[in-house]
């Protein structure tokens, strides 16, 4: 990203679906980045990565680089780290 540009991508979480989203409000595009409907305790690839009642996520950038999310996985008490460039 740009420092000074507008931000369209949004990173959420879905907390009663144990899923974490991403939305670019350029396009109206909702996709999940990982987790899925089960919830568990499951770290690795975006797309076998499993939550339990993800509660909030933070967004650091590093050197114009893709972002890495922290999540807050809050039955599991744990810090989650997503990756987008390393997809885990």
């Amino acid at each position: 990203a740009t420092p000074g540009a507008p931000k369209t991508l949004y990173y959420c979480v879905a907390n009663g679906e144990h899923r974490i989203s991403k939305m670019d409000v350029s396009t109206e595009v909702y996709t999940t980045l990982a987790g899925a409907a089960t919830s568990g305790k499951i770290d690795g690839a975006m797309t076998t990565a499993r939550f339990k009642d993800p509660h909030g996520v933070d967004v650091v950038y590093h050197n114009a680089g893709a972002p890495i999310l922290y999540v807050a996985d809050m039955e599991n008490h744990r810090i989650r780290k997503i990756d987008i460039n390393a997809d885990s």
